[in-house]
Order: C-alpha cells, then structure tokens, then sequence
C-alpha cells in the first residue's frame, strides 16, 4: 500500500534497523513538508522495500536521501531495483542521494525529476572518478540504463548534468529530456554523451545560461553526423548566451526532426549555414548533404539580433517536407527566404510573419534570374502582420498565381500602398504582391487592417477568374482609402457572402470612374452579410447612381457613418438628398429578414437590419418602395439617429408584414409611422406578425402614428415603453374623445396576445389605460412593470384591473400613485377576485401610496406567493377585516380566506405604519407564509397580535432590523393562555436593532421552539436575560421563557447585548440546547459568565465558541461544586467533546478559563485557539488540562505561539505583553520629559 506523509515536526520516519520483511510489499512512498527531516532512510532501512517503484520526497529539509552513518559498510549496488518513478523537488538542502559515495544500476528507472534543489551542483558522476563537483548521483557500469524521461528544473547551482564519459549503453533508453531554469550551466552535453542518447526523441531546454548545447573539447575529435539520429521535437528557448548548438563546426542532418522551436536566444545571428561555406556570422546549425528533411514545423520568436534564417543556397531536399513557418518578433531580419530557398519550400502550407522589421519576404539579389511562376504552390494560409517596414513580398517584380491560398491576412504593413497589381502595368505605386494570368483563384478569406498608407486594394482591371471564389472580405483603418473597389472587380466577386468594412476614409465602397458604363444589376449576387461601420466619410454605396436587387442579403449594419441622409430611395425618383442605396425593380432586397439601424446596415433580402449613430440621417426609406421590397425583414433595430423625425412613411410600414422585433432607442423620432396624406386609410393590421417593440429614450415621441390609427397587434407580446418623457397616455379607444393624446389608439380587441408590458421613466404620463377596454384586451398579459411616473395617480380603472385575470407579477416603483386601482363610481361593485392568478407584488417607494384600492374593496388573492411594500411613507397599516372599523385605513381589506397561499412577506422603511395585521384574521389567512422580514418601521410597537401569531404555524423564517418594537407578539387579554407551540416550524430568527424590545411576547409565555436552528439578536439594549425557567421568579424580564424542553434544535446561538447581565437562569433538561454547535458572544457588556454550572454538561456538542469585547467577563465557565441539596453538580471530569475553535478577545477583565481547579478539564477536538487583548489572563487553567491536537495560540498580531503546553504558552505571552505595554509606558514617558525640557528651554 502507499505511504504519503505531511507531519511538519518529524525527524525520523524509521529505526535504524527494521525487522525481516518489513515494508517489503510497499509500492509508493511520498513524502512531502517535512522541513526538520534530514534524510530519508537509514541503509539499511533502504535496503528493505524492494518492490518500492513511485518515491516521491517535495518541499523537506532533507541533506541526503539515504543516510549511512558506517562509512565502512557497503551499501547494495541494486538498492531500489524496482524503482521506476523517481521525484525529487523543493529539497534546497540537498546535494547528494546518498551521504557517502554510492553507486547503483536503477535498473527499471523510467522517469527521474530533479526541481528546485538549490545545491545540486552535477547530476551524474562516474564513481571512480575524482571531480572538485559532489555529484547527486555515483554511476557505475550501465548507468540507468531503462531510462526514458529526466526532467531538470530550477537548480540554480548546477554546472553540469554528465561526466565527461558515460559506461557503454548508460542511457540508451533516453526519450524525452527538458531543462529548464539552470543558470550556470553552459552546456548540455560532452559529445560522447551526446552521441551515445541514440534514442532521445524530444528534448527542451528553456531559460538556462547554456552556450552551447554540445560542448566537445577535443576540437580535433570527430563528431558524429547523425548525432540524436531519432530526435523529432527541438525546443532552444529563452536561451539568453546560446550562439551556436555545438562549440564547434558540425553538422547533422537530423532525419526525423519533425517539430523546431527558437524562441528568445538573443545572441543567435543566423541559424543555418552549410559547413563548407565562409561566413562572418555564426549559425546556430551547420548543415550539410540533405538539412532536416523531415521538418513540417518551425517556429521562430525574440531572435533579436538574427539577421538570415537560411544561407543563400541549401542542398537538394532540404525542408522539403516543411509545412508550417512563424516568425515573430525578429527586429535585425531584413527578408525571410533568398528566392532559391523559398522555391525549395514546395509543400510550406502556412506562412505566418509578426512583428519583425523585414522589408521583403523574399529577397532576390539576382535581378537577371527568373523566379518561379508557381513559388509557395501549396500555401493555403498568409499572414502578416506588424511588418512596419515591408513594402512589397519580394524584393523584384514577381508573380504567382498562388493557386491553394485560400486565407490571406495583412495587418498593420504601414508601407504598404496596394495590395494587388497586374505585373504587365505601369503604377506608380508598388504593390505588395504583382499578379498575373489568373490570381489567387482559390482565396476564400481576405483579412486587411491598419494599412495606413494604403491608397487601393485592387488594380482597376482584374485577370478573368481572378478571386472568384473570395467569400469574406473584412476591411478596417485604412485612412487613405477613398474606396474599395473599381466597378470591375465588383463585379468578378461573384461569391463574396460576408462584406464589413470599417473605420476607413472611404467616401464610396464602388468607384465607376467611367459614368456611362452600365453596372450589372446583380452586383455581389451572393453576399448575405454587409456591414459599414465608422465610415465617417462615406454617403453612397456606389460613386454612380445604381442599383442592385441583394439577392440573398440577410444582414445588413450600417453604424456610425456620419454622413448618411437616407438609407434607401427608388432610383427613378428625384430626391435632394442622396440615398447610400439606390433600389429598383421588386427584386429589391427580397430575402432581407432583420435590419437594425445602429450605423449597422443588414443585406435586403433582409430577415436583419440595424442602424446606430447615423447623426445626420433623416430618412431610412424613401416614400414609396417597389412592391415585396423587405419582404422577409424579421428584426429592425435603430439606434442613435438625432435628425430622424420618423420611422416609416404608411406605405413602408405596410410593407413589412414579416417584421417580429423592432427596436428603437435614444433618436429624435416624433412619430413611429408618419402619414403625409391624412386622407388615405391605414391598415387595420399594421405590423400583423410584430412579436417585441421596444420604445427607449425617444424624447420627443408623442404618438406611434402621426394621425388616429388603430391596429389590433394581434401577435405582440412585449412592449417596453422607457423614458420617452412627452408621452400622456399609452392606450385610448379610438372613437373616444380626449384631451390627452394616447401613444396607441386602440379599436376592437386590443393587443390580445400581450404577455409584458414594462413602463418606465414616463415623466408625464397621467394614465396607461382609458376607462374602458374593448372585451378580451390584454387578456394574456402576465408581466406589468411599473417604474418613475411621478404623475401617475393610480395605474388601472377598476374596469381594466377586473379583465387583467391572467397577470402574474405586479411590480410599482418610484411613481406618484395614491391608490394602485381607481375606482370613481363609488357604487360600483369591485369583484371578489381581482387580479386572480397575481402570485408576485412588489410595490416600492410609492410615497403618496395610502390603499390599494381607492374604496373599501377586498379580494382573497387566492395564488399571490410574494408580497413586498417598500419605502411607502403613508401606509398605516397593512391588513384590515373589511367589515371592521378602525381608525387607520389600510393598503388591503381582507374578507373571509385572505393570501392563503402567501409565502414570503418583506415589509421595509414603512415610516407611519402602527401595526402590519389587525387583531382577528379569517381562518386559515396567510397558512402558508413560511418567510417574514421586518427592516426599519419605527412605529411600529408590536408584530403580530397573539391571535395572528397563532396562526402562522408555517413559518420558518423570521427577521426583523430596526424600530421602535417592545414586544414581537402583543397579547392584549394577560388572562388568555397561549399555545406552547407558537412558531412551531421556525427554524431561523433574527432580531437586530430593537433597542426598545424588552420580551418576546407581552405575556408570561413560553415556547420549546422545536425547530429553530439559527437565533440571532443583535443590539436590543433592553433584554437583560436571555432564557429564564418559566417557573422561577425574577425581578428581571427574560426575552424568552423557557419550560420543559425548549430549543431542541438550535445549532447557531449569536448575541450582541449590552443590557444582559445573564444568557441562561433556571435549571434546563438534557434536551434543550443539546444540538448548540455555534456560540458567539459580542459586546455583552454586563455577563461576567459565558457557561454557567447549569450549561456546562448540555452543551457537549458545542464546536466553535467566541467571545468579543465583554469587559465584565471574568472567567468564561462558571462551577458551582455543590448545590441546593448539597450534592454535586458536576462530575470530577468536564469534556467538551466536539469543541474545534476557541476565540477570546478584547476581554480586559477575564482571569482565566475557569476559576475552579478541582476539575479534569478535556478538549479532545481542539485544534485552533486565539487569544488577543486579553491583559489579564496569566494562565489558561491551573487545574489539570488535556488538549491534545492544539499546537498553537494565535496572538493579537496574528503570530502562532507555542512552548511546552497551552498554560504555559499563555503565560508566556502574558509577560511578553507586559513588557510591550511597560515599554510603551517608558516611551511614553521620556517622550513627556523631552516635551517638558523643550518647553522649559523656550
């Protein structure tokens, strides 16, 4: 079985000798934060757990793994023959494995991890080898011979990782190698170790202080050509002093070397070069024959001062199987490949480039040599970016036809003037790449940004299926672009689906220089997606009145495009201010399904358009539009349009019969839809498939239709209505004359499938509804929000709340309403069951708010779950029989069965209210509230009538902050007996701020709370005892009488109480208090006592017990030794068997834990103890004392302290603070005298 241990003490895990066969089945052992362990076994101990195959020893003190005090005893050559696993990290003592010099085969060790051992000075030595350096490991014949991974990381002090020569075979598994964070040392490997790891497939060295990789002194030895002949994964990194990989020229063609990586070696100049060659730089690699020709990845990074990656010819074959190359950051690196390397790269399918000063890519000195037409044939993705000094990809005019390249990429190239241009024609300006015959035919994505200089993408002509199959084109910060095509290579895009442009200059997206030539009707046939966005100077689409019917267009965003003035006018017609889309025919956009108007314009074929900060836009449409056009526009959203006075003409509106979602926010709209010609009739079904409008920020809104029009908005169902200040009314009958003009005229039945409707920031609206609805109006609405309509006097008609039957959640806030329904026809019978199916009301900072209805009305609320009146400063009272009389009119008249399926009930800064129910209720009211929170009702006197409490037989929460409160249950009649099980299901009370409240209940009662878990009370500066047996008599009135068996259940007891002078007072049955497992004591000024004698054997299952700031507290249990009688009270012995943490603080007066000594005082489970400001505490307890897990006291400032025992530790930190304050007292003192001779002195 495995051992892991963790004991920070512990200095020996073994004897010096072990019986016969012990531990000899241990398989694992791991040891870990042992800082006074200095070594592991004995050698003899060693020796015994043959079948050991996973040590692992982390953060411990020790010297040496195996200890061998004989230095004339011979230790086992095969000690740990099983050991496969070997982990040794965080040991910054250690420097050797064995403490004399040791040698063993480890024969079936595969994985060895050396971390963090600061001394290791050399991993490996001969055994019969004199060195000045201590290796950690003495190797003899085979060395680790089944090895296959070693990691090294963090040995500050290691200077070498092998001895100069290995035994034959040593290592000949060795797969995977990584070195990280070894400073000082300056190779990796002698060449003879080196070319013996015929087997290492990876190897990783970063952030070492290497010079050299493979270090051969014998500069006149051969070295091997295929040294690491199975080497497939290289990583150099961080390598701050590495020049070269061998201290001197050598080559390999490294077969199988699939992956490489030189990241951050500052001083490599140049990484490869062929070996016969003269060069004043000095590669990293020499190569020679054929150079890495299975290598498909290569990645470069930080290489601060290379200046060429490659010579200016390479063997046949070289990288020809080269597939990825990224370069990254390497500042000195003019160009990346000469033509004659780049032309070898035939299979190189991803080229990225970043952040590095080249000026070409490829560099051709030769001007006179021709360059392949085919160069990079099967690169599919190009990216460059942050080339701030590349002007053109190679150095000479070149094409290629790049016939794979399918995603191309160019961000932030500030020299660049034009991406493409045909190699026939003259320009003056030279373009990044020259393009002939047929250019790039497979381009699918064209990605261009922060191009600053860039004056033009595209040549004015193209070759014929030149980017035909280009289908996303994403364009941003090109300052100096005016536009972004020629009308010609428009029109060859014939695939492009997604167009977005953005942050540019440009004034047209389509240039035609040549006003007579025809553009096609079908320009961008495929395109579903076009997005212009922070074009400040564009006004048209197209240089040219044109038109195009977008097919298939289904996004359309136009944002931010300052100098548009209407979206989209017919073609034929005249208009003064010109449209950024001209449209013609039917065709016009027929698929468009969303168009939000966000400085966004969405396709026209549209299902989407949005359109947002469009500052001078005055129109999105024109008058009139060809018949079908938008016919599939599901979702409009305009935003931030200040000189936009209307949405849609009728005729517009008319049209768009698919529209589902239309949003509109902070514009200068003063009518939704305008009607120029009052004569003509609108549609009764106007917007017939509308299922969300949201109206937000119009500020000069009055009306949604410029005359009286209805419309039945058969589907709509949510309507947001916000902060559009000129509305008065939202609804009125259309044939109803009124002096306020309604928001919507309504006729017949209307909005019949609304569901939510939320109102907010209507600063002159005087009503929502008229007074009379047409039948089945608003007959699905579930959700009405309410919030800032200060001149809002009530929110329905009697008749309008009667038809609400189906809502569900009422939420009033911040508005000026005296009564929620208004009743004018005092006579007029309200039903019964007003708002049947309401299970959520909140209603919040309604300060003139007196009643819910402005007659006496009552109704069952038969479904209503939550109920919250918030900050409503003239409510009186809550609650009130309706066939009562009572001075104070109440929010809610209750008859016969009222909120029976009430659960929650918060009630908050109620500033007049005098009581929350009235003396009787109706059976069975409120038999399901389990939830009641009271917080800040400062006349209130009492909560509940005794009658009212007696019913709530659910609750199981009650709290209660704040007020004037004397007594939480009144009990008018003292004669009347009160039910034991009050509350009998409240499991959590809280009683906080009540500085008035003196007693629970204003009757000698008692309860045995059988469920309460949590009791907290808080601040009540009148309660002088807490609990009190209800038999004895008492000058003093107790919060809570007790009898029989009272708080069963409790588990969390928190006080805070000045006034107290006593927590419990009587004798108490085993039973109560039993389950207390949570006792905090704060600021009760006037308990000397935390536990008397009467507690100390109920409260065994006390677990955590704190005690803060009492200054009359003089010992925290109390023991009388006999009683009344004469015998007893407590046994010889007193365990608190469950008690983990005990907290004493800022107890000026406590002398010790208990004053007793006669007692055996047992803590058990005590395991963490802070005592703080505790001045006159000198012991703990003098009698006798056992805690056997408390190792430390934490101090005032935070300190663990310990010595010896706990009585002692107190003591000791006792006199420590004696000291502290009388040099404090010293200080003080000479400071005085210094003050006073300084003064006699002047």
């Amino acid at each position: 079985m495995p051992i892991a241990l963790i004991p920070y003490n512990i200095r020996a895990l073994w004897p010096d000798q072990l019986l016969a066969n012990s531990f000899s089945k241990l398989r694992k052992l791991q040891v870990k934060g042992c800082k006074k362990l200095l070594n592991l076994f004995p050698v003899s101990v060693a020796s015994a757990p043959v079948q050991l195959e996973d040590l692992n020893l982390l953060q411990s003190g020790v010297e040496a793994v195996v200890h061998n005090e004989n230095e004339d005893e011979a230790a086992p050559l095969l000690l740990f023959p099983n050991l496969t696993s070997l982990e040794l990290a965080g040991l910054h003592q250690l420097k050797r494995f064995c403490s004399r010099r040791f040698s063993s085969s480890w024969p079936l060790l595969k994985e060895l991890e050396v971390l963090y051992c600061d001394k290791v000075e050399i991993l490996f030595q001969q055994i019969n080898y004199e060195c000045e350096l201590e290796p950690l490991f003495w190797v003899e014949q085979v060395a680790l011979p089944g090895l296959e991974s070693v990691s090294v990381c963090g040995l500050d002090n290691i200077r070498a990782l092998w001895p100069d020569q290995l035994p034959a075979n040593s290592f000949s598994k060795l797969r995977k190698l990584q070195v990280r964070g070894c400073n000082k040392l300056l190779n990796l490997f002698p060449v003879s170790v080196a070319s013996a790891l015929v087997q290492l497939e990876n190897l990783n060295i970063f952030y070492s202080g290497v010079e050299a990789i493979v270090h051969n002194e014998n500069e006149d030895e051969a070295a091997l050509l295929l040294l690491f002949p199975n080497l497939t994964s290289l990583t150099l990194s961080g390598l701050h002093q590495l020049k070269r990989f061998c201290s001197r020229k050598f080559s390999s063609s490294w077969p199988l070397l699939k992956e490489l990586e030189v990241l951050d070696c500052d001083k490599v100049e140049i990484l490869f070069q062929q070996i016969n060659s003269e060069c004043e730089l000095e590669p990293l690699f020499w190569v020679e024959q054929v150079a890495l020709p299975g290598l498909e990845s290569f990645s470069v990074c930080g290489l601060d001062n290379i200046r060429a990656l490659w010579p200016d010819q390479l063997p046949a074959n070289s990288f020809s199987k080269l597939r990825e190359l990224q370069v990254r950051g390497c500042n000195k690196l003019l160009n990346l490949f000469p033509v004659s390397v780049a032309s070898a790269l035939v299979q190189l399918e991803n080229l990225n480039i970043f952040q590095s000063g080249v000026e070409a890519i490829v560099a051709n000195e030769n001007e006179d040599e021709a360059a392949p037409l085919l160069l990079f044939p099967n690169l599919t993705s190009l990216t460059l970016s942050g080339l701030h000094q590349l002007k053109r990809f190679c150095s000479r005019r070149f094409s290629s036809s790049w016939p794979l390249l399918k995603e191309l990429e160019v961000l932030y190239c500030d020299k660049v003037e034009i991406l493409f241009q045909q190699i026939n024609s003259e320009c003056e300006l030279e373009p990044l790449f020259w393009v002939e015959q047929v250019a790039l035919q497979g381009l699918e994505s064209l990605y261009v940004c922060g191009l600053d200089n860039i004056r033009a993408l595209w040549p004015d002509q193209l070759p014929t299926n030149s980017f035909s199959k280009l289908r996303k084109l994403h364009v941003r910060g090109f300052n100096k672009l005016l536009n972004l095509f020629r009308v010609s290579v428009a029109s060859a895009l014939v695939q492009l689906e997604d167009l977005y442009i953005s942050e540019s200059g440009v004034e047209a997206i389509v240039a035609n220089e040549n006003e007579d030539e025809a553009a096609p009707l079908l320009l961008f046939p495929n395109l579903t997606s076009l997005t212009l966005s922070g074009l400040h100077q564009l006004k048209r689409f197209c240089s040219r009145r044109f038109s195009s019917s977008w097919l298939l267009l289904k996004e359309l965003e136009v944002l931010d495009c300052d100098k548009v003035e209407i979206l989209f006018q017919q073609i034929n017609s005249e208009c003064e201010l010109e449209p950024l889309f001209w449209v013609e025919q039917v065709r016009v956009y027929p698929a468009l399904n969303f168009l939000n108007f966000i400085c966004y314009i969405i396709d026209l074929s549209l299902e989407s358009l949005s359109v947002r900060g469009l500052d001078n836009i005055r129109a999105l449409w024109s008058d009139q539009l060809p018949a079908n056009s938008f016919s599939k526009l599901r979702k409009l959203q305009v935003r931030g349009c200040n000189k936009l006075l209307n949405l849609f003409p009728v005729s517009v509106a008319s049209a768009l019969v698919q529209l589902e979602d239309l949003y509109i926010s902070e514009s200068g709209v003063e009518a939704i839809v305008a009607n120029e010609n009052e004569d003509e009739a609108a549609l009764l079904l106007l917007f017939p498939n509308l299922t969300s409008l949201t109206l937000s920020g119009l500020h000069q809104l009055k009306r949604f239709f410029s005359r009286r029009f209805s419309s039945s908005w058969p589907l709509l169902k949510e309507l947001e209505v916000l902060d559009c200040d000129k509305v008065e009314i939202l609804f009125q009958q259309i044939n109803y004359e009124c002096e306020l003009e309604p928001l919507f005229w309504v006729e017949q039945v209307a909005l019949p499938g609304l569901e939510s409707l939320s109102v907010r920031g209507l600063d002159n609206i005087r009503a929502l509804w008229p007074d009379q609805l047409p039948a089945n109006s608003f007959s699905k609405l579930r959700k009405l929000q309410v919030r800032g309509c200060n001149k809002l006097l009530n929110l329905f008609p009697v008749s309008v709340a009667s038809a609400l039957v189906h809502l569900e959640d009422l939420y009033i806030s911040e508005s000026g309403v005296e009564a929620i329904v208004a009743n004018e026809n005092e006579d007029e019978a309200a039903p019964l069951l007003l708002f049947p199916n309401l299970t959520s009301l909140t209603l919040s900072g309604l300060h003139q708010l007196k009643r819910f209805c402005s007659r006496r009305f009552s109704s069952s609320w038969p479904l209503l779950k939550e109920l919250e009146v918030l900050d409503c400063d003239k409510v009186e009272i809550l609650f009130q029989q309706i066939n009562s009389e009572c001075e104070l009119e109440p929010l809610f008249w209750v008859e016969q069965v009222a909120f029976p399926g009430l659960e929650s009930l918060y009630v908050r800064e109620l500033d007049n209210i005098r009581a929350l129910w009235s003396d009787q209720l109706p059976a069975n009211s409120f038999s399901k509230l389990r939830k009641l929170k009271v917080i800040g009702c400062n006349k209130l006197l009492n909560l509940f009538p005794l009658s009212v409490a007696s019913a709530l037989v659910q609750l199981e929460e009650l709290h209660i902050w704040g007020g004037e409160v004397e007594a939480i249950v009144s009990n008018e009649n003292e004669d009347e007996a009160v039910p034991l099980l009050l509350f009998p299901n409240l499991t959590s009370l809280k009683l906080c701020g009540l500085h008035q409240l003196k007693r629970f209940c204003s009757g000698r009662f008692s309860s045995s709370w059988p469920l309460l878990k949590k009791l907290k009370v808080h601040e009540c500066d009148e309660v002088e005892i807490l609990f009190q047996q209800k038999s004895l008599e008492c000058e003093l009135e107790p919060l809570f009488w007790v009898e029989q068996e009272a708080f069963p259940n409790l588990e969390e007891l928190t006080l805070n109480l000045k006034g107290t002078v006593e927590i419990w007072r009587g004798q108490f049955s085993r039973v109560s208090f039993s389950k207390l497992s949570y006792l905090n004591i704060e600021q009760c000024q006037g308990i000397s006592v935390v536990i008397p004698s009467n507690m100390v054997q109920i409260l065994h299952n006390l677990e955590e017990l704190e005690v803060d700031m009492c200054d009359s507290m003089n010992e925290v249990i109390q023991v009388e030794i006999v009683g009344n009688d004469g015998h007893e009270l407590i046994d010889n012995e007193i365990e608190f068997t469950r008690l983990k943490s005990l907290t004493l603080h800022h107890l000026p007066n406590l002398k010790s834990f208990c004053s007793s000594t006669r007692y055996v005082f047992k803590f058990p489970s005590l395991e963490r103890m802070k005592v703080r400001e505790c001045r006159g505490m000198e012991f703990f307890y003098k009698g006798v004392l056992d805690a056997p897990r408390l190792k430390s006291v934490q101090n005032e400032f935070f300190e663990e302290c310990w010595q010896d025992d706990l009585n002692t530790t107190i003591r000791k930190m006792f006199m420590e603070q004696g000291y502290k304050e009388e040099d404090s007292e010293k200080s003080d003192s000479i400071n005085s005298d210094l003050r006073e001779e300084d003064f006699e002195e002047d």
